[in-house]
């Protein structure tokens, strides 16, 4: 995500693809947190570029994600704006579990399991941190062709890190020091390059190579 998600990212979008081609990725999904202002500039600067560009929400009750929409189309892209257009107006929680989506697909988290089973165009979605633990803690509940991984990428140094703190301490206005860690991100969320990522998937790629399959859907 980028600073599109206010008092949360760091990096402009155009940054955030430039990154993305030096660290060998020809695809980038951007995700914004309950908005998608970021569309725009993000598509005009990865068509510039040469750069594949995937247009999505990461929707969010606070901190809690509900769950993570990827537009296949620009239908798919219309359909999500007008899903969470009432819910921004309204200032309503969204629902743990979403309607029916034609044009895009949709990812729960992979802790946060449905009561139904998935939809065709639906996946949990798993991080490299929960990745490590599938075998103990998921291969016996869930389907590994519908667990998709979508790890956040946030910062490149604890500078950024820490200027995303100051971001959250603003945005609940408290100080730095009186900053609950639930009200930040981990400093996990490190900007990886395509090897590196892959490096750490290990035996896992499979996961990564669904993602990839979903990306490559999509065209707006």
């Amino acid at each position: 995500m980028s600073y599109f998600s206010m008092k949360y990212g760091v990096y402009a979008p155009e940054i955030l693809v430039q990154w993305a081609l030096d660290s060998g990725y020809s695809t980038l999904f951007l995700a914004e947190i309950n908005n998608t202002g970021s569309a725009l500039s993000f598509v005009r600067s990865a068509q510039r570029k040469g750069l594949h560009p995937v247009l999505g929400v990461e929707l969010r009750n606070g901190m809690q994600i509900q769950a993570t929409i990827m537009a296949r189309n620009n239908r798919g892209f219309h359909e999500m704006n007008r899903y969470i257009t009432p819910f921004i107006h309204d200032n309503k929680p969204f629902p743990s579990v979403l309607p029916h989506f034609s044009n895009c697909w949709v990812f729960y988290p992979i802790n946060n399991a449905l009561t139904r089973p998935l939809l065709s165009h639906e996946f949990y979605q798993i991080d490299l941190r929960q990745l490590a633990n599938w075998e103990l803690r998921y291969a016996s509940k869930f389907e590994r062709n519908k667990v998709v991984l979508l790890s956040p990428m946030l910062f490149k140094t604890k500078r950024d890190f820490n200027k995303h703190r100051l971001l959250r301490a603003i945005h609940h206005n408290v100080l730095l020091s009186k900053l609950s860690p639930e009200w930040h991100a981990t400093g996990q969320e490190r900007l990886l390059s395509r090897c590196e990522l892959e490096a750490l998937c290990g035996g896992y790629l499979d996961f990564w190579e669904r993602t990839q399959q979903c990306m490559q859907d999509c065209l707006v």
